[in-house]
């Protein structure tokens, strides 16, 4: 009988149910249309049929919407395959399946496509440079996708899957340092062999899994 591959479950999608969140959305189409210059309040009220004091309310001022827009854009791509992946990791009870789980997930997180949002992700880092409290924010998402990670593998752990001594926190530090770090590579000056670089990207994390390569 033919193994049934595993898959990671689709998304759906939800639209806004409060006035925060229709803030929100407009502001992020805001500053994904055009430079973070010409972001207007004004455009943002229109959009969505706010008043001032209900943005003002939700987001203490212009800066507190722009910096909440930026988060939300800086960790869409994230999100979009952290969920999936966290669910399906909750499902495995082998090593076979772990690998198969891993190699779609660093597929997902490594695709072409997501070159647009790698780069929106770097230009919102290299913001966060000269604003703390941008900065600050990132590093709090950051945090909580790295426990998100670890939780994964945590449960991992706890089904034998994989050794109860590997740091699974450093697992979802370095998953994230990759994903992030490829906004660098969709720069550089030649093509990028997508499949070799990730077939090497799955075969560290591996290393990491199992350090002894017994599995």
């Amino acid at each position: 009988m033919a193994k049934t591959p595993v898959a990671f479950p689709s998304e759906v999608g939800t639209k806004p149910t409060s006035t925060r969140q229709a803030l929100l959305e407009a502001a992020i189409d805001e500053l994904t249309s055009r430079p973070e210059a010409e972001f207007r309040v004004e455009n943002i009220l229109a959009a969505t049929g706010a008043s001032f004091s209900s943005l003002y309310h939700h987001f203490g001022n212009r800066e507190g919407l722009i910096i909440e827009a930026q988060i939300a854009v800086f960790k869409s791509p994230i999100a979009q395959d952290l969920v999936p992946f966290t669910a399906a990791a909750a499902k495995i009870s082998n090593a076979d399946e772990l690998k198969e789980v891993l190699a779609v997930a660093v597929s997902a997180a490594s695709r072409a496509e997501n070159a647009k949002a790698r780069a929106a992700q770097l230009a919102i880092l290299s913001a966060a440079n000269s604003r703390p409290l941008l900065a600050e924010a990132i590093a709090k998402e950051q945090a909580e996708v790295t426990s998100q990670i670890a939780a994964a593998f945590d449960g991992l752990s706890e089904r034998g899957v994989i050794d109860p001594q590997v740091d699974t926190r450093l697992i979802g530090q370095y998953m994230q340092a990759t994903i992030l770090g490829q906004s660098v590579l969709d720069l550089g000056a030649g093509p990028l062999d997508l499949t070799a670089y990730q077939d090497l990207l799955l075969k560290t994390l591996l290393a990491l899994i199992w350090p002894t390569g017994a599995h």
